[in-house]
């Protein structure tokens, strides 16, 4: 975090995507990226620099943390089916992975 915290401060300093990338060689696209999702927040950097590391992750990061728990409890829950169902008679690994992915496309 203070890394990006460093990418924001000195973009507010120089006012300049390219400046900023070469002052701490990270790449434009890097400064361009933090850049904008700060300036979705909040248009003043002065505030989005002022949150904790929390607040701020939530802001870069968005939904990253909560759809990961979520889908590990849904797989994980599944797990005592999937073993019953492994020990039917035609039933195989492949089966049960065709299942899945028709229930959750984009998988875990």
């Amino acid at each position: 975090m203070d890394q990006i915290k460093n990418i924001l401060r000195t973009y507010q300093s120089t006012e300049s995507i390219k400046a900023t990338a070469r002052t701490l060689k990270v790449s434009k696209n890097t400064v361009r990226h933090y850049y904008r999702l700060a300036a979705a927040y909040n248009e003043d950097l002065e505030i989005v620099l002022g949150l904790a590391d929390e607040p701020l992750r939530q802001i870069l990061y968005p939904d990253k943390a909560g759809a990961v728990a979520d889908r590990k409890l849904i797989f994980e829950g599944k797990v005592d089916y999937w073993i019953k169902e492994l020990q039917r008679p035609h039933v195989t690994r492949q089966v049960l992975f065709e299942e899945y992915k028709e229930e959750y496309p984009e998988g875990y």
